[in-house]
């Protein structure tokens, strides 16, 4: 969540969502996914400029490439979907 809000205010001051993690945590470690029994960072795409997504990986331990995200045993990935994709 914490991840989710600083790339909302990094979007909001730049207009737009940064290329990459790092461009938000710029002289901090990217947070690392307590779900991810190697300890990975959190992932994140950009998708547009608008939109992005970060997750972790879910219930079966494995990153299944936040294709399908969200809170319950019917996602793959634990996640967030961010911003608004134009025509919905």
């Amino acid at each position: 969540l914490t991840t989710a809000l600083r790339l909302e205010i990094y979007r909001r001051e730049h207009d737009s969502y940064p290329p990459t993690l790092k461009d938000v945590f710029l002289n901090e470690k990217v947070p690392v996914d307590v779900f991810d029994s190697m300890g990975a960072p959190i992932q994140y795409a950009r998708e547009t400029k608008n939109t992005c997504r970060i997750w972790s990986v879910g219930l079966n331990g494995i990153d299944d490439a936040g294709i399908n995200i969200g809170f319950d045993k019917e996602h793959t990935d634990i996640g967030y979907q961010l911003g608004e994709k134009k025509g919905s």
